[in-house]
């Protein structure tokens, strides 16, 4: 008994796995997703995001850590809220800061600056913004 598969089928196949890889490619491409690592969102306030987007690096010491993922505006306040997810398997200290700084061809970057409290940051909340 054979079975046949109608050519349809495998175009439509193949086409669903080919949007599949494009669409995870796209993502791993521009800094939002990682095919292998989990990772942990954290928030600062700034008052400017001048040079500041999608997929700007987070930094640790020099060490990228991590990359913005969303801006949103806040009018009342006239600030903006700068989510990021930090990639690395790292212990921040709930007093740790982020700081806008010059990355080295002209673009910016947050410089992630660990406290020395005891309590460990919990994912989802908002650092202490530190400015130059």
């Amino acid at each position: 008994m054979s079975f046949k598969v109608s050519n349809e089928t495998k175009v439509g196949a193949l086409t669903t796995i080919a949007i599949t890889f494009l669409v995870l490619g796209y993502n791993f491409m521009s800094g939002r997703g990682s095919l292998f690592s989990k990772s942990h969102t954290l928030n600062a306030i700034l008052p400017d995001v001048t040079e500041i987007s999608n997929s700007t690096p987070v930094l640790y010491n020099g060490y990228k850590v991590g990359n913005v993922t969303d801006i949103e505006m806040n009018q009342a306040e006239g600030n903006f809220k700068v989510s990021f997810d930090i990639s690395e398997d790292i212990d921040i200290p709930a007093n740790s800061s982020v700081k806008v700084v010059s990355a080295l061809l002209g673009g910016k970057s947050l410089l992630l600056t660990k406290g020395n409290d005891k309590k460990l940051v919990t994912y989802g909340s908002t650092l202490i913004t530190v400015k130059d």
